[in-house]
């Protein structure tokens, strides 16, 4: 729908300039449409892209994986520079397992890239789904949490992320956080 591709766009353009030149990126929760690696693709030397609305193929520098997110990631430890997961955790039955799973496939140095709507997004997106039908309803009914800014921060840092950068964006609905496996 028109307003989910603009809601993605703006994300996008947040979080594009932190993915570090030249390194493999991970995208949990690529999408159907693998927009945000399709996008950064000619700045990184390699992308994987995992979703469960996927097919499995590889082209230019870029593989896609079907997978459904449970408590664990299919990669060795320390095998990626960057882990992008962009409206995702909101998604996710077992957040802090994912974090932590994150955080051991990342690199030493490494880089987590994320954003998820904040509580006071529920309500709104909501209205936009169910009452004016602009916005995606199954991605809504598919939400299982709404955090804040404070307790995303707290889940990375108990899983050891040091947090580089953190802010809202989007009038105060979304959270964007990068942060770094020390």
């Amino acid at each position: 729908m028109f307003l989910d591709d603009v809601i993605r766009y703006v994300r996008v353009r947040k979080v594009k300039k932190y993915v570090p030149k030249g390194g493999i990126l991970l995208d949990i929760g690529c999408g159907k449409d693998t927009y945000f690696l399709n996008i950064i693709k000619h700045k990184i030397k390699k992308g994987i892209g995992i979703d469960q609305a996927i097919q499995k193929q590889s082209y230019d520098n870029l593989k896609f994986i079907p997978l459904t997110l449970k408590k664990s990631l299919p990669f060795p430890d320390e095998s990626v520079d960057c882990i992008s997961m962009l409206a995702v955790l909101e998604h996710v039955v077992h957040p802090k397992a994912i974090l932590q799973e994150c955080f051991r496939v990342l690199k030493t140095s490494g880089t987590l890239l994320l954003t998820t709507p904040l509580p006071p997004a529920k309500p709104v997106l909501e209205f936009l789904a169910y009452t004016t039908k602009v916005i995606d309803r199954d991605e809504i009914d598919d939400h299982k949490n709404y955090f804040s800014l404070l307790q995303t921060k707290n889940m990375l840092t108990k899983t050891g992320f040091k947090i580089v950068r953190a802010k809202t964006f989007e009038l105060g609905c979304n959270s964007f956080i990068m942060a770094q496996k020390s």
